[in-house]
């Protein structure tokens, strides 16, 4: 309600919320390890991103406003102007470096076992679990891109539509292919897995992420018409 009645108010609530779920994670688990306790708040906190991120307005101007309170230095209105899926983001990025430092000693585990597709799948992300977590946090930045220049696209009164509709098609069909025609060296294409090859594993993101930044800037300088100084 303060949003949409244009008033500036600091994110203290929502920051309290992700330090709750944080809080939860810790107690209701007996594991001392980072990554046993850390392992469902980072999910939570990259599921709550996406969610923050379709509860937003995302209203370029106010976003302009910010990044201009940014240039001025008014710490306040930038402070309170900052997404909630920023927020929710950075969370998830300090969860996943913690949970990769606590994993360091795991790499290379192998199963003595024939694992379903599903194991299988998640022990490739724990075999190399920091360029798995990175890769993750890629992916997520490349979502919000695309997210948000669909966001800002002619079309936005239906960016919510076609933000879930991406998100769908980017993931599912194309890893569920890869995975069942057994080219598993791929899967870093369309899924945030890592097989252990840093240029497999990470040019690929690297381009579609370089990608995104270049729809989503073009974008904005349309919209905003705002220049470097």
């Amino acid at each position: 309600m303060r949003t949409e009645l244009q008033y500036r108010s600091l994110p203290w609530i929502w920051t309290l919320f992700l330090i709750f779920v944080l809080a939860v994670g810790r107690t209701a688990s007996s594991a001392e390890s980072a990554y046993g306790w850390l392992t469902l708040p980072f999910l939570g906190f990259v599921l709550l991103t996406y969610l923050s991120f379709f509860a937003d307005n995302r209203d370029p101007v106010r976003y302009r406003w910010t990044l201009l309170a940014l240039r001025g230095r008014k710490w306040f209105e930038v402070v309170s102007g900052i997404p909630w899926w920023i927020i929710s983001y950075i969370f998830a990025a300090v969860s996943a470096v913690a949970i990769a430092w606590s994993l360091a000693d795991l790499a290379g585990v192998e199963s003595t076992q024939e694992p379903t597709p599903a194991v299988r799948m998640f022990i490739m992300a724990i075999q190399h679990p920091s360029a798995s977590l990175a890769l993750v946090m890629l992916f997520m930045l490349r979502d919000l891109l695309v997210l948000l220049w669909l966001s800002c696209s002619p079309w936005r009164s239906k960016a919510d539509v076609a933000g879930i509709i991406y998100l769908a098609l980017a993931y599912w069909p194309l890893a569920a292919i890869l995975w069942i025609s057994d080219m598993t060296h791929l899967l870093p294409v369309v899924a945030p897995i890592a097989t252990g090859n840093v240029g497999a594993d990470f040019v690929p993101i690297g381009i579609e992420l370089a990608f995104a930044v270049f729809l989503f800037y073009a974008r904005w300088r349309e919209i905003t018409r705002l220049k470097p100084r």
